[in-house]
């Protein structure tokens, strides 16, 4: 399989494991548990493919300069799909454990919903740059996230009734969570010329 297709691969699986776990945590109880399995299984995926480009990774030498750009981009978007991943499991373990809890305040949702789908939007185009090995730059992404992540705040310290401390740490911490998963698909749109030495 060609590098940018594996890379755009991998990021659709991160894209579907972070909809999925955002998705169970911001969207209807009644299918919870169903889009929280789907991420589960995505997010293993995503693993099992990142396992698989560290295994495939040339490792003797005198290595060409094929192998040479392989192990840069492997790398550097190797490691932005490990912190990719890492976060996922994060929101999703914030996500199963509300599972019981009950959701989040319609107040905090919201804006979340909002980070959540520029964070997506970001993963995705993210995706689109590593298919056409483009180096593309989503710093607007980024700006919009750090807009909302403020209104957010503003809402848990300013707004109607405080939140319960369990709310409030756990809003913030996916509002952090979301924040750094749209930087590392940026990070990955960036980087993207790397699979072709660009």
């Amino acid at each position: 399989m060609p590098e940018t297709e594996r890379m755009a691969r991998m990021a659709a699986l991160v894209h579907t494991a972070l909809g999925r776990a955002t998705a169970g945590l911001l969207e209807a109880e009644a299918t919870q548990a169903a889009d929280l399995t789907a991420a589960d299984r995505a997010l293993h995926e995503l693993l099992d493919e990142i396992e698989d480009s560290a295994a495939a990774a040339p490792t003797r030498d005198p290595a060409t300069p094929a192998d040479l750009r392989r192990l840069v981009a492997d790398a550097h978007l190797g490691d932005d799909f490990e912190g990719l991943a890492v976060l996922i499991r994060h929101i999703a373990g914030i996500a199963w454990a509300r599972h019981d809890s009950g959701p989040l305040p319609a107040r905090l949702r919201l804006p979340l919903r909002t980070i959540a789908g520029t964070a997506l939007g970001t993963v995705a185009a993210a995706g689109e740059a590593l298919a056409t090995a483009t180096p593309t730059q989503l710093t607007e992404d980024l700006d919009e996230i750090g807009l909302r992540q403020r209104l957010l705040h503003r809402e848990l310290l300013t707004g109607d009734g405080p939140p319960s401390v369990a709310d409030a740490t756990e809003s913030t911490l996916l509002a952090c969570h979301l924040r750094q998963c749209a930087e590392r698909a940026a990070s990955l749109a960036g980087n993207a010329g790397l699979l072709t030495g660009a």
